[in-house]
């Protein structure tokens, strides 16, 4: 067991504030649907990231179900830039590859999580 104690947490408010660092896991859980360009943050993501690095994302369909229950919660106007499907093909056009999707719930799809890797 050396070294098991010798892993290291950060955590950042802006990604533009790390340097020098490679993680072997990145998590953006229900962020990415707010962001209008994704690309700098996927070019950083690939700066960020070694050979092995697992990028773990998340967000919602926006399917009608979806949206419905958005607006039986109270919850009004469209906060949401993009849908899962968008952010998904952003990842795939800037060189990664999905390795895993889990689809939150069954029948209707509200949210995906899915599980990626540099090409």
């Amino acid at each position: 067991m050396a070294g098991f104690f010798d892993n290291r947490i950060f955590l950042y408010s802006d990604i533009n504030d790390i340097k020098n660092i490679k993680f072997d896991v990145i998590f953006t859980l229900d962020v990415l649907e707010h962001i209008e360009n994704l690309k700098p943050i996927l070019d950083k993501f690939q700066k960020l990231s070694h050979r092995k690095t697992k990028i773990i994302i998340s967000g919602p369909t926006e399917n009608i179900i979806y949206k419905l229950g958005r607006r039986l919660a109270g919850f009004r106007g469209g906060y949401h830039l993009k849908n899962i499907y968008d952010i998904e093909r952003s990842l795939q056009n800037n060189g990664f590859i999905m390795t895993q999707l889990i689809k939150l719930y069954f029948p209707v799809v509200l949210f995906r999580i899915s599980l990626w890797n540099l090409r």
